[in-house]
């Protein structure tokens, strides 16, 4: 985003002259060191904003936040091709100031830059067109740069050759020639250049020679935003990371991932490569309010100003203060966020979505990020988070991050993995060292040796093999391929990590195995060895594995150095054994490559089918809380490379096999369908539950293919596709197999590509089509990942030729989804901030302890990936940040925030909470009642009957059983005058005026969707006695302590116990033995916090299971996880079953909203 506003001139030649006379040293030097440039762009024309409307003054540049200052724009004489400066502005006061920064931070570097979308293309199009012209236009830069004492020119000459700006199709040349000679002017004396490329690719195409222009520059500034706008009829992100998987053809080039891959693959160097960012949002208006996601049919025009952009002040004060009930939602595939309200919808960037492109940036290591504009932060703090969040986040991400300049291009690792029981297999499946092509191999790594049992060092697991030459076979492989690396794995999953465990375990053993490897080296010829310990400190290994191997890295490392041998080490994809088994950032530091295994995720051990490697999760794993979602290359990646692994030294090991299964049922054939915990094999490999892609396609021979709805049948095989996993499956009477082929292969390659990881592995290259039985040639899948490598693109997720068009996952219930961000309505007593948090390993950046917050203030953060968190203030009104503990997957969730009414206060947070230790302790649950405000009581009749939960100022939830005519059996709601509502120290009981039962609720021994909601006839004051629970929409975290409410029936009293409870999968044997009570999927069960069983008498019905979602040491809140539906009836059946919340939180949301559309505030 590069438009200035239409007084921009005025304003903008006061800047430069300001700039331009600070006290500079006469040297230019551009930042050379590996430090990142933070480039920082000043819209000049803020200054003139009115106040009170984000008018931006020198004062509020906060020089420790940038490397870079930019001021935009001067612009150009047409007549005279020189730079063009006005005079009407302060430029004594603007001198005074910028003196001043200077002074404070000598190392700033201040340019100018020119140009800019009101510019256009015709004074540059003139200016370039001749050597006279372009030597009047460098001849007046010069005198400028020397007379005001500037570092250097950012040219921003926008949409050349674009007729729409009056440029012409030999703007593409005549601008690297005004660049070249520009440089050979500037460099003398010392300035610093740069140019700024548009971020579309049609426009790239048509006028930036990048590799020319990149040759004469020292950065090159890429504006990867404005991608979409109001100038579309549908809404779109201004900056989507990546492509949204239903855009084809160039709208999947209009992202950053394309822009940033497109100009390494023209030849951009990345060290000279700048990474735009975005600091303000895109508005339209919506076509139909109730279609408000990404690519919904908008209106022409917008509803702010003339160019429909918003700064990041804008957006947060509009959350903060305006009548309108605005939701927060992420768009998971393209990484960002949006707002949306009425028919108004804003895309924008928050501290999340800028982490993230700055992760995307280290990663391809790039020379820095740009921030347009600081003067569209926060840069005042209105909005409660700080000065600047954004760019303090952008500081944060960038803080540790150093580069290497002129570091040469690694190239790429095709590391080919060998089966030697291959050459044992019969037919067509035999395969020998020969048949190896060494032309797609960078590294072939021999598989397996072992340890030998007694010595504990490296020993031949097949030794007759070795004896037929099976090492001299290897070697001749190099006079086809003379740079190819050969290595032995040591390890594989049958050598178990006994063995390797007593190994590690002390120095003297370690000593002997390395002395041995060193000397099978010598011996053998060979280049390297891979460590292939699978799963360390499981299957018989210790805990102390970890460190161990870690050391056995380093010292292998060591010892390697000096002859110059190969160490790869091979780890699991899977999140609970990278986390235990391996410290990623000591393995990383000393390997040459880390292979890193992205399948395995699902096989026939398991009780339903499943692709081996998923290649991201779906919707339903998301919201499960095991590590569900994290079975799948994408996630096996990122925690790799955030475990501290390098990009270059990662090489992501891709299966050329598949699992296979045994239906249960041959009708229930689709992905998660029941199996009998077996699979079949096929007529090579001969091992049960696996079976090569070379078996897998000769199953699919072109012979009898023909479509069958939204499938393919291959002789008798009918091949589906898994949209959310990106993957195809097939299946056959009682046969399932996920596999992949071509397509999907070379999409793996390009996901890889799409995290800066140039290094894939194969497992393993005896089960490609080597022989190239099935028709595409010798070796399509190693074949299409060596095109895809050479090719470098990006990830385009187009569906494979050879499967359906549509989703098939046919007659598998779906489980209700969570909503995403929140719906917050400020009223007059409560102020609402919207605070950014930082990466997954460090403290919140914008949530410093010690900042300010007035009380009363609902604060919400967004942190750790797409989960939105709502943390508080204490009563001082300092905010202290939250702590990460177990790891970001345990902590992950979000609050669905309710709207407030009136006096508002904070939810989740009891009364009288202990400030000191741990929150959950016996005398913590007794009363008096108001340490939890928002337990309430149903009245049937004048008697206690039911327990409910306020969680807005009209809405208390509750099970559905508790507010039917007749609890068990009845699904029609109670008459609202005979139930009555008691709140509050003081005992109030209030009126209901409607019940709302959940519209699918089902009765019975198992009732289904038992959850209702209470809506009271006149709306409740929040007080210290008196406010709201927090209502989850995460996933039921099941590693974090809760609380529960025991009431007895029929007393006219308001009394309860508060009992101490946490989730157990184990439990739900016990309720299967329970003839009254049975589990439906919407329910969860629980036992007491010490173990055992819990006796919840029958007034506890409705009752909150209560969970403390953010660090108890820190603040509450207390969210509504369960509600008590089936309470036991018997003391030999106390096991009290809870229907899970969130799984309802679309519905509890959509009440919520209603009710809020007919409020008038007053």
């Amino acid at each position: 985003m590069t438009r200035e506003h239409p007084i921009t001139a005025v304003y903008l030649q006061a800047c430069v002259i300001a700039v331009l006379v600070n006290g500079m040293s006469a040297q230019h030097s551009v930042s050379t060191g590996s430090s990142p440039v933070i480039s920082c762009f000043i819209e000049g024309w803020s200054v003139l904003r009115p106040v009170g409307a984000g008018k931006f003054s020198l004062d509020d540049i906060d020089p420790s936040l940038c490397t870079h200052l930019v001021f935009l724009f001067a612009g150009l004489d047409d007549d005279r091709s020189t730079i063009s400066l006005e005079a009407e502005y302060d430029t004594e006061g603007a001198f005074r100031q910028l003196v001043a920064i200077k002074a404070r931070v000598p190392s700033l570097h201040v340019t100018v830059a020119i140009g800019g979308w009101t510019e256009g293309s015709e004074g540059f199009s003139k200016m370039a067109s001749s050597q006279r012209t372009r030597k009047t236009f460098i001849d007046s830069v010069l005198e400028n740069l020397k007379r005001y004492k500037l570092d250097g020119l950012d040219i921003f000459w926008q949409n050349p050759a674009q007729k729409i700006q009056k440029g012409r199709p030999e703007d593409k040349r005549n601008y690297v020639t005004l660049v070249k000679e520009l440089k050979e002017a500037l460099r003398p004396e010392g300035f610093s250049l740069t140019v700024a490329v548009m971020s579309l690719k049609s426009v790239i195409d048509d006028g930036y020679d990048l590799p020319g222009l990149a040759e004469h520059v020292d950065f090159m500034y890429l504006l990867t935003y404005d991608y979409h706008g109001k100038w579309e009829r549908i809404t779109g992100l201004n900056a989507p990371l990546y492509p949204r998987s239903g855009e084809t053809g160039l709208a999947r080039t209009n992202n950053v991932n394309f822009t940033v891959s497109y100009a390494l693959e023209m030849g951009v160097p990345a060290e000279k490569i700048i990474l735009g960012l975005a600091l303000f949002g895109r508005t339209f208006f919506l076509a139909d309010s109730r279609n408000h996601r990404v690519g919904a049919a908008a209106l022409e025009g917008d509803p702010s100003s003339g160019d429909g952009l918003l700064s990041y002040l804008e957006i947060c004060k509009r959350i903060e203060s305006e009548g309108i009930v605005w939701s927060i939602a992420r768009e998971q595939e393209q990484r960002a966020p949006y707002i949306y309200g009425g028919t108004e919808w804003i895309g924008y960037d928050d501290s999340l979505s800028l982490t993230e492109k700055i992760d995307l940036a280290k990663r391809l290591r790039l020379r820095g990020v740009s921030a347009f504009a600081i003067s569209t932060d926060d840069f005042k703090g209105e909005c409660l988070a700080g000065k600047y969040p954004l760019l303090r986040t952008i500081n944060a991400e960038m803080r540790d991050y150093s580069i290497e300049l002129n570091q040469p291009q690694r190239p790429v690792v095709v590391a080919c993995f060998y089966q030697s029981w291959s050459v044992y297999r019969e037919s067509l499946g035999k395969f020998q060292i020969s048949d190896i092509d060494p032309s797609l191999c960078t590294h072939i790594i021999f598989s397996f040796v072992g340890l030998d049992e007694s010595n504990l060092t490296i020993v031949d697991l097949d030794p007759y093999y070795v004896q037929r030459g099976a090492y001299d076979e290897l070697r001749q492989l190099r006079t086809l391929n003379p740079n190819i690396v050969i290595t032995v794995a040591v390890g594989g999953y049958d050598e178990g990590s006994k063995k390797f465990s007593r190994m590690v375990a002390t120095a003297e053993n370690r000593k002997k195995f390395i002395s041995s490897v060193l000397d099978f080296l010598r011996r053998t010829l060979l280049d390297g060895i891979d460590l292939a310990w699978m799963d360390p400190t499981f299957r018989e290994g210790k805990p102390e594995d970890r460190e161990n191997f870690a050391l056995l890295v380093q010292e292998l490392s060591e010892a390697f150095a000096p002859p110059g041998y190969h160490l790869g080490v091979t780890v699991s994809g899977r999140s609970s054994t990278l986390r235990q088994g391996y410290d990623l950032s000591v393995i990383g530091k000393a390997a040459d490559v880390v292979h890193i295994l992205v399948y395995n995720f699902h096989g026939s051990w398991e009780d339903q089918t499943g692709h081996t490697s998923p290649l991201f999760p779906s919707d339903e794993e998301r919201v499960q809380s095991n590590d569900a979602a994290t079975f799948n290359m994408d996630s096996a990646l990122r925690a790799v490379l955030a475990g501290g692994v390098p990009t270059h030294k990662i090489a992501v090991s891709l299966p050329l096999f598949s699992n296979t299964f045994i239906l249960r049922d041959n009708t229930q054939n689709y992905y998660g369908a029941p199996t009998l915990k077996t699979g079949f094999q096929g007529p090579y490999t001969k091992v049960i539950g696996y079976v090569g892609y070379n078996e897998i396609c000769e199953m699919q021979l072109e012979q009898d293919r023909r479509q069958q709805q939204n499938q393919y049948v291959v002789r008798g095989w009918t091949i589906d596709w898994h949209e959310q996993h990106r993957v195809p499956y097939m299946y056959k009477d009682d046969k399932w197999a996920g596999f992949d082929n071509v397509t999907t292969i070379e999409e793996r390659v390009r996901l890889a590509l799409s995290h800066g990881v140039t290094g894939i592995s194969v497992w393993s290259v005896d089960t490609d089509d080597f022989r190239g039985v099935c028709g595409t040639g010798k070796y399509p899948l190693l074949s299409a990942i060596n095109r895809v490598l050479k090719e470098n693109k990006i990830p385009d997720k187009q569906r494979p030729d050879m499967v359906p068009s549509s989703t098939t996952e046919r007659n598998v219930p779906t489980m209700p989804r969570p909503v995403s961000g929140c719906s917050v309505a400020a009223t007059s007593n409560v102020s609402v901030a919207v605070l950014s948090c930082g990466s997954l390993n460090d403290d919140p950046a914008q949530c410093d302890a010690g900042d300010t917050v007035p009380p009363q203030t609902v604060v919400l953060a967004t942190c750790w990936e797409t989960a939105d968190m709502t943390v508080r203030c204490h009563d001082d009104g300092f905010w202290k940040p939250f702590i990460q503990e177990d790891g970001w997957l345990e902590k992950k969730m979000a609050i669905l925030c309710q709207p407030y009414y009136l006096n508002s206060e904070v939810c989740g947070r009891r009364t009288r909470y202990a400030s000191t230790g741990a929150v959950l302790n016996t005398q913590d649950f007794d009363r008096p009642r108001n340490r939890w405000p928002w337990v309430a009581s149903l009245l049937r009749d004048d008697a206690h009957a039911c327990t409910a939960t306020v969680i807005t100022p009209v809405y208390l939830l509750t099970a559905a059983h508790c507010v039917t005519r007749t609890p068990e059996t009845s699904t029609e709601a109670i008459e609202t005058t005979r139930l009555k509502v008691e709140v509050g120290a003081a005992h109030s009981r209030l009126k209901v005026k409607e019940i709302r039962l959940h519209p699918s609720y089902q009765t019975g021994r198992s009732p289904r969707n038992d959850i209702a909601l209470v809506e009271l006839q006149t709306p409740l004051v929040y007080s210290a006695e008196l406010y709201p629970a927090c209502v989850a929409d995460a996933q039921l975290n099941a590693r974090v302590d809760a609380v529960a409410f025991n009431r007895s029936f029929g007393k006219p009293t308001f009394e309860f116990e508060v009992v101490g409870m946490k989730v157990s999968p184990e439990c739900r044997a016990q309720v299967n033995e329970c003839p009254t009570l049975q589990l439906s999927e919407s329910q969860f069960c629980a036992e007491g916090r010490g173990g055992g069983s819990v006796l919840l008498v029958g007034g506890s019905s409705g009752g909150p299971f209560l969970q403390n979602l953010v660090n108890e040491s820190v603040t509450e809140a207390w969210t509504v996880s369960g509600v008590t539906s089936s309470s036991s009836r018997t003391v030999d059946c106390s096991v009290p079953v809870f229907t899970n919340v969130h799984l309802f939180s679309d519905w509890l949301k959509d009440s919520v909203l209603e009710f809020m559309s007919k409020l008038t505030l007053p």
